[in-house]
C-alpha cells in the first residue's frame, strides 16, 4: 500500500514555493516607489472577460509605471 504523504508530497512542496515566493515579493516591493507615468485622466479600465488598463488614443492594454527605488534616510 502506497503511503498517503507520497501522493501529496508535491502539493506541499507548491504550498510552501508559494510563501516563499510571497516573502521574495513582499521584500522587493517594499523597496520600490510605484507612481502612475501618466495622469489618471488618461487612464480607461474596459472589461472584456477581464478587466484590463488601456491609455486613451493607445492601442492595447498597458498601465505604464515609473518605478524608483526608496530612499532610506
Amino acid at each position: 500500500m502506497c503511503s498517503p504523504f507520497l501522493i501529496y508530497s508535491p502539493v506541499l512542496t507548491v504550498f510552501s514555493a508559494s510563501r516563499r515566493m510571497k516573502a521574495i515579493l513582499f521584500t522587493l516591493i517594499r523597496a520600490f516607489e510605484f507612481e502612475l507615468a501618466f495622469p489618471p485622466e488618461r487612464i480607461l479600465i474596459k472589461t472584456a472577460p477581464l478587466q484590463r488598463p488601456f491609455l486613451r488614443d493607445e492601442e492595447g492594454a498597458q498601465l505604464p509605471l515609473l518605478i524608483k527605488p526608496v530612499r532610506v534616510a
